[in-house]
Parts: structure tokens; sequence; C-alpha cells
């Protein structure tokens, strides 16, 4: 920062004070987050939240697949026992 930029930034503080120069900044600052997380945080977070849900799907998927095999190996763990009662083994 050279010495003219000082110069001017005590000149207009000088002028206008400093609570009034400190809210304008503080200003700028909210403004400029602001349009930060409405231009990169949100979409990023609707692209997770999409994510999200195809990734519940698939695991909902994958649960009920595992039920209905386990239900297949009961049966057949089931029809084995009889088959060897039938057999005499």
């Amino acid at each position: 920062m050279g010495g003219h930029d000082f110069a001017h930034w005590a000149e207009i503080i000088g002028q206008v004070g400093f609570p009034v120069v400190a809210l304008l900044f503080c200003g700028y600052f909210i403004w400029y987050i602001w349009k930060w997380v409405t231009k990169t945080i949100d979409p990023a977070l609707d692209e997770c939240g999409s994510s999200l849900g195809k990734l519940k799907k698939d695991i909902v998927a994958l649960d009920n697949d595992l039920i209905r095999l386990n239900i297949k190996m009961k049966v057949l763990r089931a029809e084995r026992e009889k088959i060897k009662l039938i057999s005499g083994e």
C-alpha cells in the first residue's frame, strides 16, 4: 500500500468518519460473501444433495436385495433339512 493510498483513505475517514467507512467495508464484505455463497457453495450443495439422493436409493435397493437373498438362503436351509430327514442321514 503506497503513501498515496494511505493519504486517500485517511482523508476519506477524516471527512465522513471512521464508523461510516467501517460500515461501508462491512457491507462490502457481507455482499462479497453473499455472492460467493450463492455462486459457488449453493450449486455444490445442490449437486451433493442429488448425489446423496441417488446413493440413498442405491442403498435401499441393495438392502432389499440382501433381504431377498437372506430369505432364499433360509428356504434352501429348510429344504436341505427336509431332504436330510427324508433320506435318513
